[in-house]
């Protein structure tokens, strides 16, 4: 038997965990959670990974398989003042033995003593101390920039200030749903976490791309909350436009900033959020035709407006997402791809869009 997933990192934010738990070293989560951390890096590095029986891991927590060359990896969550000592390293060795790796590889939160260094020299042993280690995630993670400079660059998202929270739930390029050629629409919540009631007026967002350029909302869902009083405890919906030449080709680092004024407060409240957190996508598709094509609103209008009403309908959306992501992650080395897939699915987009039209008509015709 296998260890359970403590944290799945392919549905978490991976730069808001290490903005979180690098500068304490890891000491924010479990063991557990740090090995799953290991494990998601080294699957990012394009290795094979199986995971050793609870019973019988004989000191090892995963298996390394690249190129048919086994590593035996050991880590170890310890604080900076506990340093990995030579008892730390013999288990390894032996289960490098019973495992019949090649290699065995011991990373650490922390640094190894002199004992334990010449015994992993004599043996062969990959050490990964700290430093090591925090070189190799930002490395992978972070553009190879150290992590204080990468988070003054792209700061990690910021949901809760003065009891506010703002969560981004989607962004719609449907044009069957707002008929607006050219935008886009965000969809997001604010809720007032506090105990008192607060009248508030939200200016127009902003959306803070990586590369620092900055774009302001063109406005407002009509109807949409804006001002007014926002009660204790409450969440209100809250839908805003974007040009879709500023948000079409969006990065997970790129942000939504609504700043917020209070009654009888001077100072602005700056609520943000990447949009990594936004609803998922037609991966397939947007690979195929990207997210401001006719194509991709049909195929959102097909989702939203037909599959998710039905029990059947929503397992082939999780399906789909299961399939298309590790398709276009297949893909995304061969992008000329597209132009070959593209016009293999454009026949079975237009069937569906028809059948959305249709699906619509008949919605009108009993409403009137």
């Amino acid at each position: 038997m296998t260890r359970k997933l403590t944290l799945d990192f392919t549905k978490l934010d991976i730069e808001d965990y290490l903005h979180a738990s690098i500068p304490v070293r890891f000491q924010n989560t479990t063991p557990g959670g740090f090995e799953d951390l290991i494990a998601h890096f080294f699957r990012v590095r394009g290795y094979n990974l199986k995971s050793t029986d609870y019973s019988q891991d004989f000191g090892v927590d995963m298996i390394l398989d690249q190129d048919g060359i086994k590593t035996a990896v050991k880590v170890l969550r310890y604080s900076a003042t506990h340093k990995v000592g030579k008892n730390d390293l013999l288990p390894l060795i032996k289960a490098r033995n019973y495992y019949r790796c090649k290699h065995a590889m011991l990373i650490t939160t922390s640094s190894f003593d002199d004992p334990a260094r010449t015994l992993g020299l004599d043996e062969k042993i990959i050490l990964w101390d700290w430093h090591f280690l925090l070189r190799a995630l930002t490395d992978t993670f972070l553009e190879g920039i150290h992590y204080e400079d990468y988070f003054e660059k792209y700061p990690a998202s910021i949901t809760v200030k003065d009891s506010l929270k703002l969560e981004i739930e989607s962004v719609d390029f449907s044009k069957s749903r707002f008929n607006t050629a050219g935008r886009a629409f965000v969809k997001a919540h604010l809720t007032n976490m506090g105990e008192e009631d607060i009248n508030i007026k939200c200016e127009l967002p902003s959306l803070v791309k990586k590369d620092r350029s900055q774009y302001r909302s063109s406005g407002w869902q009509e109807d949409t909350f804006n001002e007014g009083i926002l009660y204790a405890g409450s969440t209100v919906e809250v839908v805003f436009a974007f040009p879709k030449k500023h948000i079409a080709k969006f990065d997970t680092r790129d942000r939504i900033v609504v700043s917020i004024r209070q009654e009888n407060h001077e100072d602005l409240i700056n609520l943000e959020q990447k949009l990594s957190n936004v609803k998922q996508e037609c991966f397939l598709v947007t690979f195929c035709f990207d997210r401001d094509s006719t194509e991709y609103a049909e195929m959102i209008a097909f989702r939203d407006q037909i599959l998710s009403r039905s029990v059947l309908g929503r397992v082939l959306i999780r399906l789909y997402y299961t399939i298309g992501r590790t398709m276009v992650r297949m893909f995304s080395a061969i992008p000329q791809i597209r132009y070959v897939m593209g016009p293999l699915l454009l026949p079975v987009i237009r069937f569906l869009a028809a059948f959305v039209e249709i699906k619509q008509d008949l919605n009108a015709g009993h409403q009137s």
